[in-house]
């Protein structure tokens, strides 16, 4: 969704980007399942990157919720030596539900846990280790 220039204060929705991914990931050698691990660090090209991977029955996104943060950045000066960035468009999944604020949905959701944190354990790797256990 872009800024109407026109009427300032409304949108247009652009044309969809769409970038042939499956087509991309059958042709890989490695014909294996990919597997990506996620959480609010994940942030904006690594977002996009999502929504591409996204695309493919290979791959698995786990973990938890990227920092919805995508979309281009717009840098203005005010008086008094202060800049401003925020996001000038909105970007969207296929399905048309927001990310920004939201973040990308991983499909198989798992968190690290502070008593984790605490026991050294990383609750998100050890999960992924027994989904791929179950997988074979």
């Amino acid at each position: 969704m872009y800024p109407n220039g026109d009427h300032p204060g409304t949108f247009y929705i652009g044309k969809p980007l769409s970038y042939g991914w499956n087509s991309i990931v059958s042709s890989w050698k490695f014909k294996g399942e990919i597997i990506v691990l996620i959480d609010e660090r994940t942030l904006s090209k690594g977002e996009f990157e999502l929504m591409r991977l996204r695309n493919s029955s290979k791959v698995t996104i786990i973990g938890s919720n990227t920092s919805g943060t995508d979309g281009a950045t717009f840098t203005f000066s005010l008086p008094g030596n202060v800049s401003i960035n925020y996001t000038g468009i909105g970007i969207y999944n296929p399905d048309g539900t927001t990310t920004q604020g939201v973040g990308i949905k991983p499909d198989l959701f798992i968190k690290r846990t502070l008593n984790g944190i605490r026991k050294g354990k990383d609750e998100v790797m050890e999960f992924t280790l027994n989904y791929i256990q179950k997988k074979k």
